[in-house]
C-alpha cells in the first residue's frame, strides 16, 4: 500500500496533462500512487495517460462514464490505497517538495486535514499567494472556535487522513462548479484536528479556460453549494462554528455580486437567491460594522436598490465616547471623508 494517493480527474486535459503528471512524478517523496479518473475526452489525454502508465507503474487508469469532477474524486477516494489522500487538479502543478512536506506534517501533526499555501501559476511561472498562512504560525492548529475566512474552500494544496474521508462519508458533490464547497466544510466540521501550513505545496495554473473564470455561467452552482454546506455546518450544532459560516457566506455572496456579474439579468437573479440565503441566517450574527452590507441585502428590494446602497455605505467611521468625529463614504471611484460626519474635508479618487 502505497503512502499517499494522488487523485487527479482527467477530461479534455491533454493541453496541460503532461506537465501536470510530469510535476508529480518528479517529486523527492517517491512512495505514492496517482489515480487518474479518465472521461471519455475529445482530446488526446487518454493516449498521454497510456504513455506515463506504460513507464510507471504508479499510475493506474480508471474509465469513468461521462461525469464531473467531484463524482470522479469521489470514485477515486474509495480506490484509493493510500493512507493519505492529495486532490490534483489536471492543469496544475505540484512543487517538487510537495509530497514530503505534507508526509512530514501528516507524521508530526496525526491531523485529519492539513491545509498549505498555493500560489498561481501563469506563463510557466510562479505567480501571488493565492492562499496564504503567513500571517499564521506555521504548524498551527486550528480551533473550531477560528473563523471559516482562514480556510478558503478549495480540495487542493491540503492532505486528507484517506480513513478520515471514508468513515464520516465526506463527498464531492454532482455539481460542475463549486463541487468541493461543502465537501471542505464538512470536512472541516467532523475533523478532530486541522493544521495550517505557511508553505507552498501546489500551484494553480491560471488560464482563461478556468471554471472560475466563467462566473456568469456557474454561480447557480456556487450558491447551491454554499447553501448545502451550511445544512451541514446546521447540523454539527456548534453554535460557534455556525456563526462563522453564516459571515464567511456573506462574505463571499457579497464579493461575488460585487467582483464578477456584469449582466442585469444575472445580478438581479443574482441578488435575489441571495436576499432568499440571507433570510435563512440568524441576524443577531450580524450586530457589528463588519457585517452592514448583510442588512443592506435584507433592506434592499432589488438590486439596483442594493447598488445605490453599498455604493454609499459608510467604509469607517471613528468616534470617541461615542461621539462621531471622522467617516467616509464611497461613490463609484471617489472616496470622501468627512469630519463630525457632515463637514467634507478631502476626496480622493481610487
Amino acid at each position: 500500500m502505497s503512502e499517499i494517493s494522488i487523485i487527479i480527474p482527467v477530461y479534455n486535459s491533454d493541453e496541460y496533462l503532461s506537465e501536470t503528471i510530469a510535476s508529480v512524478l518528479k517529486q523527492d517523496f517517491t512512495d505514492f500512487e496517482i489515480i487518474c479518473l479518465y472521461c471519455p475526452s475529445k482530446d488526446e489525454s487518454l493516449q498521454t495517460l497510456n504513455s506515463f502508465a506504460n513507464r510507471d507503474e504508479r499510475i493506474k487508469i480508471i474509465h469513468r462514464p461521462n461525469e464531473f469532477a467531484g463524482q470522479s474524486r469521489n470514485y477515486g477516494i474509495q480506490n484509493a490505497g493510500g493512507k493519505y489522500i492529495v486532490f490534483v487538479d489536471s492543469d496544475d502543478i505540484l512543487p517538487s517538495n510537495s509530497l514530503s512536506l505534507m508526509h512530514d506534517a501528516a507524521l508530526n501533526t496525526e491531523a485529519d486535514m492539513i491545509c498549505f499555501n498555493a500560489r498561481e501559476y501563469e506563463n510557466e511561472l510562479p505567480g501571488r499567494l493565492l492562499i496564504d498562512y503567513s500571517q499564521i504560525s506555521t504548524g498551527c492548529r486550528l480551533l473550531k472556535t477560528e473563523d471559516f475566512f482562514v480556510v478558503p474552500n478549495f480540495s487542493w494544496a491540503r492532505l486528507y487522513n484517506a480513513d478520515f474521508l471514508r468513515e464520516h462519508l465526506i463527498k464531492f458533490s454532482d455539481s460542475k462548479f463549486a463541487e468541493d464547497v461543502a465537501f471542505c466544510v464538512k470536512a472541516y466540521v467532523e475533523a478532530k484536528s486541522v493544521f495550517l501550513f505557511d508553505t507552498v505545496v501546489y500551484y494553480y495554473r491560471k488560464t482563461g479556460k478556468s471554471a472560475t473564470s466563467k462566473f456568469e455561467s456557474c454561480y447557480p452552482d456556487l450558491l447551491k453549494e454554499y447553501m448545502n454546506a451550511l445544512t451541514v455546518v446546521s447540523k454539527s450544532g456548534n453554535e460557534q462554528t455556525l456563526w462563522s459560516f453564516s459571515r464567511c457566506l456573506v462574505h463571499t455572496y457579497i464579493y461575488f455580486y460585487r467582483h464578477h456579474l456584469t449582466s442585469q439579468a444575472s445580478k438581479s437573479d443574482f441578488f435575489l437567491q441571495m436576499k432568499a440565503a440571507f433570510g435563512q441566517l440568524n441576524p443577531s450574527f450580524f450586530s457589528d460594522f463588519y457585517t452592514k452590507e448583510f442588512f443592506s441585502v435584507k433592506k434592499a428590494k432589488d438590486y439596483l436598490q442594493f447598488d445605490k446602497i453599498i455604493k454609499w455605505n459608510f467604509l469607517f467611521k471613528f468616534s470617541i465616547f461615542g461621539i462621531p468625529i471622522l467617516s467616509a463614504k464611497r461613490a463609484d471611484n471617489i472616496t470622501k471623508f468627512y469630519l463630525f460626519t457632515i463637514i467634507p474635508v478631502a476626496k480622493l479618487k481610487i
